[in-house]
C-alpha cells in the first residue's frame, strides 16, 4: 500500500503533476488489506464469508448500474455535440479544421463521429502549457509517442499548425490549456452561444474534461481579420512547444 503512495509523492514533486495512473495500484493495496483483515476478524464465524461474498455482490451489481447508467448519458451528450456542430460550424469556412485539445474527446470523437467530420480532427500540443493548466500531460505524451503511427489523427505542435491554419473551430472546455494558452498569446479567439448540451459527458471513465464549449479562433494566416495593429498575437515557437521545452510566457526570453 505504502509504493504506490509513495510514487504519488514523487511524481508530484519531481514531475510536477498527479497522474491517475496511481489510482489503481492503491486500489489494489487497500483491497489486499480489506481482505487480510475480513479473514482476522471474521474467519472464524462459519457464514461470515457468504454474508460478505452476498454484500459485495450487491455492491457490484448497484455500482455497476449506476456506472451503466452514466455511460448512456455520455453517449447522449455526444450525440447532442454531433447534433448541435453544424449550427457551430456555420461560423468556420467550409470544411475548416475541428480542433480538439482535449485527448480523451479527441480520440472519442475520431472514433465515433461520421468520418468526414472525423477526418477533419486536429489535435494540438503545447506541453509546457498543458502542464501549467492541467498539471498532468501523460496523455499527450501517449498520443505525442504514438503519432503517424498509431494514431491517424493530425498530432502536431500548436506552433506548426497555428502557422499555417485561418479560421478554425475549437470544441473544448473554458479552462482548456489551449483556450488559456491562445488567449495569453492574443490570437483571436470567440466562445460561440451555442450550447452543446454535453455536460454528462464526464461519467465514471470521462470521455472529455470540464463543461464543453464551441469557439471559433484564427492561426497566422487569417488572424489580421481579426486583429489590431496594436494587438498582435505573439506567435508561438517550436521549440517551446516540445515535450522537454519549459513554459516561456509571451514578451519573456529565453534564459541561455
Amino acid at each position: 500500500m505504502t509504493y504506490p503512495i509513495l510514487g504519488y509523492v514523487v511524481a508530484s514533486i519531481r514531475g510536477g503533476m498527479l497522474s491517475p495512473r496511481f489510482v489503481i495500484p492503491v486500489c489494489f493495496g487497500f483491497a489486499i488489506v480489506a481482505t487480510l483483515v475480513a479473514f482476522h476478524l471474521f474467519g472464524e464465524l462459519p457464514r461470515a464469508g457468504i454474508a460478505l461474498v452476498c454484500f459485495g455482490s450487491a455492491w457490484f451489481v448497484a455500482r455497476e448500474s449506476v456506472v451503466a447508467f452514466t455511460y448512456v448519458e455520455q453517449k447522449q451528450s455526444f450525440a447532442n455535440i454531433l447534433n448541435r456542430l453544424p449550427q457551430a460550424q456555420m461560423a468556420a469556412p467550409a470544411n475548416a479544421p475541428i480542433v480538439i485539445p482535449d485527448p480523451l474527446l479527441a480520440l472519442t470523437f475520431q472514433h465515433y463521429a461520421p468520418p468526414p467530420l472525423a477526418a477533419r480532427v486536429v489535435f494540438p500540443v503545447d506541453f509546457p502549457a498543458v502542464r501549467a493548466y492541467r498539471h498532468d500531460d501523460s496523455p499527450e505524451e501517449n498520443l505525442w509517442a504514438g503519432r503517424n503511427l498509431i494514431y491517424d489523427m493530425p498530432i502536431v505542435p500548436l506552433a506548426t499548425f497555428q502557422q499555417s491554419a485561418g479560421k478554425y473551430l475549437i470544441i473544448a472546455s473554458s479552462k482548456n490549456w489551449l483556450v488559456q494558452d491562445l488567449f495569453i498569446h492574443r490570437y483571436p479567439l470567440h466562445r460561440l452561444p451555442i450550447d452543446p448540451d454535453a455536460a454528462d459527458i464526464g461519467g465514471f471513465t470521462p470521455l472529455a474534461h470540464g463543461t464543453l464549449a464551441f469557439y471559433i479562433a484564427a492561426g497566422n494566416t487569417a488572424q489580421s481579420e481579426y486583429t489590431f495593429a496594436n494587438l498582435l498575437p505573439e506567435p508561438f515557437r517550436l521549440v517551446d512547444n516540445m515535450p522537454e521545452s519549459k513554459l516561456i510566457l509571451p514578451g519573456a526570453k529565453d534564459e541561455k
